[in-house]
C-alpha cells in the first residue's frame, strides 16, 4: 500500500471527522432507538402510500355500508334488532361464509324486546356471526386509605347475543401513543384483560375464517404457524394506562375509500331485499357505518376514512397476508453506522463540490431504494432519520473543517472588529447628528410663528437631552431683563423669581459673558446653560435640567453649538417677522397682513369655487371703558379679548387687529352657517371673561363683543373692500341693536342677528 494512501486511511479512521462522525451516529442512534423520530417517520409512510396506486380489489370481502342514505331510508338510529336479524337471515340464506359486525349492541333494546329477540335466533341459527366489544378503563377501590386500582373492563354486547356469538373482538382505537397526531397507522391486533389476551375484531374475523389459532408471544404473533410482522412502540399505553404487550401491528392500507379497492353496499338495500343474493355466496361480511352522524370517521394516510374500512383493511390484510415488513431497530441501526461512516469517507476524499455531490446523491438514492421496497415488496424502511443523518453530519464536518481554517483568523478579525466597531459608534452618532440638524433646520425655517417654534426647539433639545423642564429666555437689549420665550415642565412655580435664584443667575452671567455650554450638576433647577448664539452676536439661551450629563459633552460640541446656532437663527427670523406681521399688545396680525392675505383668499376662493367668512368685530362700549379705567386697563383688555379670539380659533385661521378696538378675522374654507358657529363661539368667550383690575381692588371686570359677519360667496361681493363693507355694516348693525351679539350681512333679505344685549360696563 502506497504511503498516500496509508495517510488517507489514518485520517479516515483516526481523524477528528471520524470522532465527531460517532458522535453524530451516537446521537441519532438514541434518538431512533427512543423513537423520538416516531411521528415524523410516519409521516414519511403516508407519503409512501399516497405514491403507491390502488391494490386489487377484493374478491372475498363484502361492506355493508350504514351511511346517511340508509339512516333516511329505514328511520332514525338505532334501528330496530329486527333490521339485524333479518340481514342475518338473509346472508345465511345467501351462503355467506361469515358475518362481521362493528356495531356495538352493549344492552337490549328497552323498546323492541321482540327484535332483539329475532335478532339473537338468527345469529343462533346461522352460527358464524362475530360481534365487537369495548375495552374500558375501570377504578377499582380495594382499601380506602389508597389510591385505586386500574384495571380493564371488556364490555360485551348483551349476555343472550353474546352467547350465540362465533367469537368476539375489541374495536378501540388508541392515538395517544400508537396514532399521537390523529392519523389511523398502527393497531393492537391483541390486549391482554384480566391477564387473557383478548383479540382485536380482525383478528378474531381471520381467526375464524381460516380456522387458525392465534397466540402472543413476548414480541410477536402467530396465526397458527404463520408469522404476522408487528413492530413495537416506544412507551405504549392503551386508554391511559401501561399494558404489558406493546407490539401493535402496521395497517397496509390497499387504497382510499373511493378507489374501489373493497365492494360498498348499502345495507338498506339489503334489510329491503333489492340485493342479489348470490353476490354474497362464500363472501366475508362486514357491516359498520360510514354515517356522520355516527361518529366513526377517522383519519388515515389517504384521508379521511370509516373506521368499517379501516377494519376491512386489516381483515384483507390477515386473510391475504398482505402486510408490511417494518425494519427492526438493529438493522436501523446498522443502516445508520453504514451510512455515517460513507459520509466520512465522502468528506476526507473528495473536494468540497465532489461532496456535496455526493452527499446528495447518496440521500437522493437511499430514499429511492426505500421508495421501491415499499412498492415492490411491502417493506418500510426508514427515511427521515438516515436523511438527517446524512445532511446533518455532511454540514456539521462541513462547518468543523471551515473552524479549524477560520481560526487562525479570527483573533485578528476580533481586534479588527473592536476598531472598526469603535468607528462606526463614531459614524453612527455623526450620521445622526448629521439627519438631527437637517430635520431641525428645516422644520425651524418652516415655522414663523415665534410661539410654536419657541415650543419646538425647546422640546427637540429636552428629547435630544432628555430633560425634565427647560427654559428659553432672551434680553433684547443689554441690561434688560430676560424675557421667557418658552417653558415646559413648571408647575405652579413663578419663572421670574427662579431666573433670580442665586445659582442660576449666576450661571446666566457666566453663559452671556464666555457664551459656552455651562454644566452645574448643583444647581436645584437646571443643570445645563446652552447660548443661542448668531456669529458674535449672543440671542438668549436654553436652560435645560437632564439626566444625562455626557449628552451635552465637549465630544459633541460642535453638533450643539451648530443646532443653537440654527436655533437662534430661526427665532431670531420669527421674532423679525412677528414685528412685522404681528402686533405687540395683542400679538394679532396687523391690518397690512390681514390686508394682504384676504386678498389672497378671496382670489382662490373665486378662482376655485371654495368658501371662506369674515368677521368684523368690536369691543362695546370700549370708548367709555378707558374713559372710565384707564387706558392701561384698557390695554390689558385688549390683550385679554385678543387671547380669547384666539383660543376659539382654528391653527389656520387668521386674526388681526383691524383698528383700537376692532379685530378682523378670516375663515378660510368656511361657509356662512360655520362662521355663525365660530362667532358666537367668539362672542361667549368674550363674555365669560373675568379681567382682572390693574390695582388688584373690587371685583373682576367683565366686557362683551359684537361681531359682523359676511362670507363669499353667499355675499355676492366683487371684490374684498364689498366684502369688508358688508361685514362692517353687519357689525354696527349689532352694536345699534343692543350690542354682545353676532349680525350677518343681508343676503337680499332681512339680516339675522344671534345673542343678547349688551351689559352695562
Amino acid at each position: 500500500m502506497h504511503t498516500v494512501e496509508k495517510r488517507k486511511m489514518k485520517k479516515f479512521f483516526w481523524g477528528p471527522e471520524a470522532r465527531l462522525s460517532i458522535g453524530i451516529f451516537f446521537f441519532f442512534a438514541i434518538f431512533t432507538f427512543l423513537g423520538f423520530n416516531d411521528g415524523l417517520e410516519l409521516k414519511t409512510l403516508d407519503l409512501r402510500f399516497q405514491l403507491r396506486p390502488p391494490q386489487r380489489p377484493s374478491t372475498r370481502l363484502i361492506i355493508l355500508d350504514i351511511s346517511d342514505d340508509c339512516i333516511e331510508k329505514l328511520g332514525k338510529w338505532p334501528w330496530p334488532r329486527s333490521y339485524h336479524a333479518k340481514a342475518v337471515d338473509f346472508l345465511r340464506k345467501a351462503g355467506a361464509s361469515l358475518i362481521i359486525f362493528d356495531v356495538l349492541f352493549p344492552e337490549k333494546s328497552k323498546v323492541d324486546s321482540t327484535g332483539d329477540d329475532e335478532f339473537v335466533a338468527s345469529c343462533k341459527e346461522f352460527s358464524r356471526v362475530l360481534l365487537p366489544t369495548f375495552i374500558s378503563q375501570v377504578n377499582v377501590f380495594n382499601d380506602p386509605g389508597f389510591r385505586p386500582l386500574k384495571i380493564m373492563e371488556l364490555r360485551k354486547p348483551f349476555d343472550s347475543l353474546a352467547s350465540v356469538a362465533l367469537g368476539l373482538g375489541f374495536i378501540n382505537f388508541d392515538y395517544r401513543n400508537l396514532n399521537p397526531d390523529g392519523i389511523v397507522r398502527r393497531l393492537p391486533l391483541g390486549i391482554p384483560v384480566n391477564k387473557k389476551n383478548q383479540p382485536s375484531l380482525c383478528l378474531a374475523a381471520a381467526q375464524a375464517e381460516l380456522g387458525l389459532s392465534s397466540r402472543f408471544t413476548q414480541d410477536r404473533l402467530l396465526l397458527g404457524e404463520k408469522v404476522i410482522p408487528l413492530v413495537s412502540v416506544p412507551n405504549f399505553s392503551f386508554q391511559d394506562f401501561e399494558v404489558d404487550f406493546k407490539p401493535s401491528y402496521l395497517v397496509n392500507f390497499l387504497g382510499d375509500a373511493t378507489s374501489g379497492v373493497f365492494p360498498v353496499l348499502p345495507y338498506s338495500d339489503l334489510v329491503n331485499g333489492l340485493l342479489d343474493p348470490s353476490f354474497f355466496k362464500e363472501k366475508v361480511i362486514l357491516i359498520g357505518p360510514s354515517a356522520t352522524g355516527l361518529s366513526d370517521i377517522k383519519l388515515t394516510p389517504y384521508g379521511e376514512m370509516p373506521g368499517v374500512m379501516i377494519q376491512a383493511n386489516l381483515i384483507q390484510n390477515l386473510l391475504s397476508e398482505n402486510h408490511l415488513f417494518n425494519i427492526e431497530p438493529f438493522p436501523n441501526l446498522a443502516i445508520l453506522f453504514t451510512l455515517s461512516i460513507l459520509i466520512v469517507f465522502i468528506l476526507t476524499n473528495l473536494k468540497p463540490f465532489q461532496a456535496v455531490l455526493a452527499i446528495l446523491f447518496t440521500v437522493f438514492s437511499y430514499n429511492f431504494v426505500s421508495i421501491v421496497l415499499f412498492l415492490k415488496g411491502n417493506f418500510v424502511l426508514e427515511m427521515l432519520t438516515p436523511s438527517l443523518l446524512m445532511v446533518s453530519q455532511f454540514t456539521i464536518l462541513s462547518f468543523w473543517g471551515m473552524f479549524s481554517r477560520l481560526k487562525s483568523a479570527y483573533q485578528t478579525l476580533k481586534e479588527s472588529s473592536s476598531e472598526l466597531e469603535v468607528l462606526n459608534r463614531s459614524l453612527d452618532q455623526k450620521v445622526l447628528d448629521l439627519s438631527t440638524l437637517q430635520a431641525a433646520g428645516t422644520r425651524f425655517a418652516s415655522l414663523l410663528d415665534m410661539d410654536i417654534l419657541s415650543r419646538e426647539v425647546l422640546k427637540t433639545f429636552l428629547e435630544l437631552g432628555n430633560g425634565s423642564r427647560g427654559l428659553i429666555v432672551s434680553q433684547t437689549l443689554e441690561g434688560e431683563p430676560l424675557q421667557t420665550i418658552a417653558s415646559e415642565g413648571f408647575e405652579g412655580e413663578n419663572i421670574g423669581i427662579i431666573l433670580y435664584e442665586q445659582a442660576v443667575s449666576a450661571n446666566i452671567g457666566k453663559l452671556f459673558s464666555g457664551r459656552a455650554i455651562i454644566h452645574d450638576p448643583d444647581c436645584l433647577w437646571f443643570s445645563h446653560f446652552l447660548p443661542l448664539t448668531r456669529g458674535p452676536y449672543l440671542w438668549g439661551a436654553i436652560l435645560v435640567k437632564q439626566s444625562k450629563p455626557e449628552l451635552f459633552s465637549t465630544a459633541r460640541e460642535k453638533f450643539w453649538s451648530t443646532l443653537l446656532s440654527i436655533s437662534a437663527t430661526a427665532l431670531e427670523n420669527a421674532r423679525l417677522y412677528n414685528l412685522a406681521t404681528v402686533d405687540l399688545l395683542t400679538r394679532l396680525f396687523v391690518r397690512r397682513y390681514f390686508q394682504i392675505y384676504i386678498d389672497q383668499e378671496y382670489k382662490r376662493a373665486r378662482r376655485f369655487k371654495h368658501s371662506f367668512t369674515l368677521l368684523m368685530t368690536d369691543i362695546d362700549h370700549f370708548k367709555l371703558f378707558n374713559d372710565r379705567h384707564g387706558h392701561q386697563q384698557g390695554d390689558l383688555v385688549l390683550k385679554e379679548v385678543a387671547g380669547a379670539v384666539k383660543r376659539s380659533l382654528r391653527e389656520m385661521d387668521i386674526p388681526a387687529r383691524y383698528g383700537g378696538e376692532e379685530f378682523s378675522i378670516i375663515l378660510p374654507e368656511t361657509d356662512l352657517n360655520g362662521g355663525l358657529l365660530v362667532a358666537d363661539r367668539i362672542r361667549k368667550s368674550v363674555e365669560t371673561l373675568h379681567l382682572p383690575r390693574i390695582d388688584q381692588s373690587r371685583e373682576d371686570l367683565r366686557v362683551t363683543i359684537s361681531i359682523g359677519i359676511a362670507s363669499f360667496p353667499e355675499h355676492e361681493a366683487n371684490s374684498t373692500e364689498e366684502l369688508i363693507k358688508l361685514a362692517d355694516e353687519a357689525l354696527y348693525r349689532a352694536k345699534n341693536t343692543g350690542r354682545n351679539r353676532v349680525n350677518v350681512a343681508a343676503l337680499n333679505r332681512a339680516s339675522y342677528e344671534v345673542g343678547k344685549p349688551a351689559k352695562t360696563v
